[in-house]
């Protein structure tokens, strides 16, 4: 059985009449407020009068005048005196002259005394050869007695610079087999002369690296 609400506590009974006479106090209280509020009255501002705090003056403003240049000075007089009249010893203004105080002004020559030494080259366009070929350097190799005997054998390779003048510097050997080999290798090749390497046209300094071969005949 369903229960069923008391009407005296059943709000949705008066809920419109409610909100009518709520929203109907409302409205009248504001209008209320609105009317009987007073409106503020205006306050007139006095305008003071203002100080001057500067004060202008005028400025006469004066011409000046440009004056005139001054005349250019007068030529200084030059008296003319003749050889016979001025002697050596003696300058235009009658000083006479120490020649033992006038220093002498000689053009010097400088000598760089470290000049810069020409670049070497690894790579020209005409590399140096050795004149006669490479047969000259064996013609002039000499096989160590001791390496014969002992079956040494191989390449021992030199570096050398060849110089403008086809001659050689700094000899060095940069691989040996032993047994004396590298030593007859130097002595074989400062034997030879070389064509120098040209670059351009002209003879410079080239760095080579030379094989020289050590074989034993059958």
């Amino acid at each position: 059985m369903a229960l069923q609400k008391n009407p005296r506590f059943d709000l949705k009974l008066k809920y419109r009449r409610t909100f009518e006479m709520a929203l109907i106090l409302s409205l009248s209280s504001l209008i209320l407020a609105f009317y009987y509020t007073p409106s503020p009255e205006l306050e007139k501002v006095e305008q003071k009068e203002t100080q001057d705090l500067f004060r202008t003056e005028d400025i006469i403003q004066t011409i000046h005048e440009k004056l005139p240049s001054p005349p250019p000075k007068p030529p200084m007089p030059i008296a003319a005196t003749t050889e016979d009249d001025t002697p050596d010893d003696i300058d235009i203004e009658g000083n006479e002259i120490d020649n033992n105080i006038i220093p002498t002004l000689l053009p010097t020559l400088v000598v760089d005394t470290n000049p810069e030494p020409p670049p070497i080259f690894v790579w020209v366009e005409n590399m140096p050869e050795p004149i006669g070929g490479v047969e000259s350097i064996y013609e002039n190799l000499i096989y160590p007695e001791f390496a014969v005997r002992a079956g040494i054998q191989g390449s021992v390779i030199l570096e050398a610079v060849v110089n403008e003048d086809g001659s050689l510097s700094d000899i060095s050997i940069v691989k040996g087999i032993g047994g004396g080999c590298e030593e007859a290798a130097v002595m074989a090749l400062r034997q030879v002369s070389f064509n120098p390497g040209k670059q351009r046209g002209k003879a410079v300094k080239v760095k080579v690296r030379l094989p020289i071969k050590f074989l034993l005949e059958n």
